[in-house]
């Protein structure tokens, strides 16, 4: 579990807790989750961006291209 993810479900799972603990407002809370589910949909647009850029350089370069042609005809040989 990656630890946006375990902040989030911490935070969900003992929120009450947590707000008591540090003394939080509601206003406080609010502005702590707002915060957290931004950073949360940065992070997962940046991760989407990365993965994108990775694909479009494997994509780009020819001789990746033509080790994928010649695995492909070395798995289904083509009569001719």
């Amino acid at each position: 579990m990656d630890p946006t993810t375990f902040a989030l479900a911490f935070a969900t799972r003992h929120l009450d807790a947590v707000s008591t603990y540090f003394g939080l407002s509601n206003a406080d809370v609010r502005f702590v989750a707002t915060t957290i589910g931004a950073l949360s949909l940065c992070v997962a647009f940046l991760r989407l961006l990365s993965g994108r850029h990775k694909r479009q350089e494997t994509i780009a370069d020819p001789s990746a291209n033509e080790s994928l042609r010649s695995i492909r005809r070395q798995r289904m040989p083509r009569d001719i």
